[in-house]
């Protein structure tokens, strides 16, 4: 006979008590009153449904913004854009100059052109096709990333992102935050973090 599942979706409502959680807060609020990117700026939550992944990936956002950092939140959805409308919240942060809003703008457009094909995604060929022409785009956008974390750092607060359901990202489209990760391992005097939350 078998043993009936604990976990039952609670659809992001907040718990009394985020039981077995206290390490990885602990090492949210570190990031977020210090200065500069540690290994803990970059995490996967992972697990079935129902064990307090979006619950958490609140906790973390709530924690960012007590502290004034930018956070940028984006819930994953297939089809969808994930990259534009991180950009686009890129774009609402409070205090960036009018170039860095301009060429947010610009990249948003040009990345919308070049994710209606994989969107559409008819034939496998041309679907390749345009994303190997997008690369650029991808290089502009972690570019993009850097710029915001560098004036958040300035302005004496931090950048997070966080994306939900990440299981729904496209592998191509998951695969730019890969060069934004390594830099700001290079870049150590950035304060940033990078969070996904997904199934297994």
């Amino acid at each position: 006979m078998s043993t009936p599942s604990p976990y039952r979706p609670g659809f992001a409502t907040q718990p009394p008590l985020l039981a077995g959680r206290q390490h990885l807060l602990q090492l949210v609020e570190t990031a977020v009153r210090t200065s500069g990117n540690r290994r803990q700026s970059f995490q996967v939550l992972y697990g079935p449904r129902g064990v307090g992944k979006t619950v958490l990936l609140d906790r973390y956002a709530a924690i960012a913004m007590e502290r004034k950092w930018a956070v940028v939140r984006h819930e994953a959805r297939s089809p969808g854009d994930p990259i534009g409308a991180i950009v686009e919240q890129l774009h609402d942060c409070t205090g960036l100059t009018k170039k860095m809003s301009r060429e947010l703008v610009e990249l948003r457009e040009r990345w919308g052109e070049e994710s209606q094909t994989l969107n559409l995604g008819v034939y496998r060929r041309e679907s390749k096709r345009e994303r190997r022409d997008a690369i650029p785009i991808a290089q502009q956008f972690a570019s993009a990333v850097l710029a915001v974390g560098e004036h958040c750092t300035k302005d004496r607060r931090g950048l997070m992102i966080l994306v939900d359901e990440v299981q729904e990202v496209h592998p191509d489209e998951l695969s730019v935050f890969g060069p934004i990760m390594q830099d700001l391992s290079r870049r150590p005097e950035l304060t940033a973090m990078i969070v996904f939350g997904g199934l297994p």
